[in-house]
């Protein structure tokens, strides 16, 4: 998923939205077990009264019952401030949170980079990059991509396929 700036109803026509999304991923998961359910980036803003009147929360815990293996975020993510971002991460449950190109005030990185699943035999990794921002203290795109490169240089003798996970767009 992208950008589902906490659209948790269904929209005109009784289509899309959050049950929509994991009535999807249950049927998937019932007939494979081979599924990352992954997420790019903009789960704020936007969206239903209800995820606005709970900042998001209920967005984030709702993806959490949908156990999606990993995310990252998005510029619209920051928008409540750091210490909020982090509490609606931990409604993600074991779901990784990435990203290379976000550090925190020395310089560090704020969350892992990359994470590798093991999926049926096959090592998949996944590196987490977002667009620059200033809410999050974020690297520009041309930094951001040469952490990309040396991470997936450093996953690639390890793993059988690499994913960028990424919410860069046009700036």
């Amino acid at each position: 998923t992208n950008d589902l700036h906490d659209h948790v109803r269904a929209g005109q026509g009784r289509a899309g939205g959050l049950p929509y999304i994991a009535g999807y991923v249950a049927q998937e998961r019932a007939k494979r077990n081979d599924i990352l359910l992954l997420d790019a980036g903009d789960v704020t803003e936007k969206g239903d009264m209800v995820a606005f009147a709970s900042q998001s929360r209920v967005t984030y815990a709702a993806m959490g019952r949908m156990k999606y293996d990993a995310a990252v975020p998005g510029n619209h993510d920051f928008s409540l401030g750091m210490e909020h971002l982090e509490a609606c991460r931990a409604l993600l449950g074991g779901a990784a949170y990435l990203c290379i190109n976000c550090d925190d005030a020395a310089g560090k990185p704020r969350w892992e980079a990359s994470h590798v699943f093991e999926v049926n035999g096959l090592r998949v990794g996944v590196i987490g990059a977002t667009v620059e921002t200033d809410k999050g203290n974020t690297l520009d795109l041309e930094a951001t991509a040469g952490r990309i490169a040396e991470e997936a240089a450093r996953l690639d003798k390890d793993c059988h396929l690499l994913i960028v996970l990424a919410h860069l767009g046009l700036v």
